[in-house]
């Protein structure tokens, strides 16, 4: 990336989307660096799945070690976010995204809970995978297509929308959703959290999801 200094990969959690959802491959974490330092997972499910599929695990809400954690929503960045990435899209020659309230509840949903419970991971908290979560919130319906994707990252809380993307470019996985043709819709959210607990090691960060999805 072209400002190296400003964005020193801490490390990732992928799943890359040939392998099984359980499957997962991660870098060591490096100490910690000064500036904007993403960590980012990826995981795309392509399918269409049965209506049995759809039994998944119900949203629920804690916090981490039983106190409260300070989570605010980071509506500035949620909208850059999506503008950064619809031009992303567009240079490619691909469509604009259309924003979905079920998808931005979902990423939402999911960004609260990395937050409050301190963990990262495509997994809601129960351990139910990404393909089957996020049938609760962008449900198959009447659509004999469905599909759907989603992409982390956490850093520092001054992340920018072009550094997000610019990170997520980097990565072949995270890029592949980026610029995958047959989406149709996005949910994104972002959430700023003071001290956040477990996995981000009592910083203060910002946490990004944008789930993409397609229903026909």
């Amino acid at each position: 990336m072209a400002r190296a200094v400003t964005s020193v990969l801490l490390g990732f959690l992928l799943v890359p989307l040939a392998v099984a959802g359980d499957a997962r491959a991660a870098l060591p974490l490096p100490p910690p660096v000064l500036g904007v330092g993403p960590v980012m997972g990826a995981v795309a499910a392509i399918a269409t799945p049965s209506s049995a599929s759809a039994s998944s695990a119900q949203p629920s809400t804690s916090a981490a070690a039983g106190r409260a954690v300070s989570i605010r929503r980071a509506s500035d960045l949620e909208a850059g976010l999506l503008v950064r990435i619809n031009a992303v899209r567009r240079r490619s020659g691909l469509r604009s995204l259309v924003r979905s309230a079920e998808l931005e509840r979902a990423a939402y949903a999911h960004v609260e809970r990395l937050a409050a419970d301190g963990y990262f991971n495509h997994r809601w908290p129960d351990g139910a995978p990404f393909k089957r979560w996020i049938l609760t919130f962008y449900p198959l319906g009447r659509a004999s297509y469905w599909s759907a994707g989603e992409n982390l990252l956490w850093g520092l809380p001054a992340v920018t929308p072009s550094e997000a993307v610019d990170a997520w470019l980097a990565s072949p996985e995270h890029r592949r959703n980026l610029l995958e043709g047959s989406w149709r819709e996005i949910g994104v959210a972002v959430v700023r959290v003071a001290a956040a607990p477990g996995f981000y090691g009592g910083r203060d960060v910002a946490i990004a999801a944008t789930e993409f999805g397609v229903r026909r």
